[in-house]
């Protein structure tokens, strides 16, 4: 935040992006997204688009954080 205390509005961007990026995480995990399980019959990666339930998470957080300097990953 470069010294200075974030506003109530990104507190809470960041909240919902920890949010967002956890509830991601918990349907797809890490690894590959796709996929399902029908008893003993299991299909993975059955529109494999190299999508990984990290990039995901990260693109959900993200999308919370659009409108804040929160995003910014450049060099100062």
């Amino acid at each position: 935040m470069g010294g200075r205390e974030p506003s109530e509005d990104e507190l809470e961007a960041y909240q919902r992006a920890v949010c967002a990026a956890a509830d991601a995480f918990a349907e797809f995990g890490e690894g590959q997204v796709g996929g399902f399980t029908l008893g003993d019959f299991k299909v993975t990666h059955y529109e494999d688009e190299g999508t990984t339930g990290e990039e995901i998470a990260t693109a959900d957080a993200l999308r919370e954080l659009v409108g804040t300097s929160l995003a910014f990953a450049g060099v100062r």
